[in-house]
């Protein structure tokens, strides 16, 4: 509720009711259930994420990562993310690895279970090539 001495700055009535809301990506902590420290999730989708919950923000200083004020009051949400990330991974499934969505047609495995076993060939650090998408 509005308190008196925030009525006063704010001009909002006394007593009007405040309700706290938060992104997409600070809330879906408390719907992973990573709502204590330490408790981290991942969420893979057309873009892609890992949160974890702190009780101190932590400042990446090449800025490869964000900490977003946790739901829950006093604490963080460190993440690191990928925008578009199964997204690119199907648009590479539908423009560069064709042969393999043939062979998945023709055998009816996955297209990216196909993928991932050529990927699984090539070593750490994909022999120089760097996809930002």
């Amino acid at each position: 509720m509005v308190t008196p001495g925030a009525a006063r700055e704010t001009g909002l009535a006394p007593g009007t009711p405040v309700i706290m809301g938060g992104g997409d990506g600070v809330v879906a902590n408390i719907g992973a259930g990573s709502v204590s420290p330490g408790k981290t999730y991942c969420c893979l989708g057309t873009s892609a994420w890992i949160t974890t919950t702190s009780e101190k923000p932590v400042f990446d200083e090449k800025m490869r990562t964000v900490t977003w004020a946790h739901a829950v009051p006093g604490l963080y949400a460190p993440n690191g993310t990928m925008q578009y990330a199964a997204g690119s991974y199907n648009w590479i499934k539908n423009t560069i690895c064709t042969m393999e969505s043939f062979a998945a047609a023709q055998t009816g495995l996955s297209p990216y279970d196909l993928m991932n076993q050529e990927i699984e060939k090539s070593p750490p650090g994909s022999n120089g090539i760097l996809f930002l998408p």
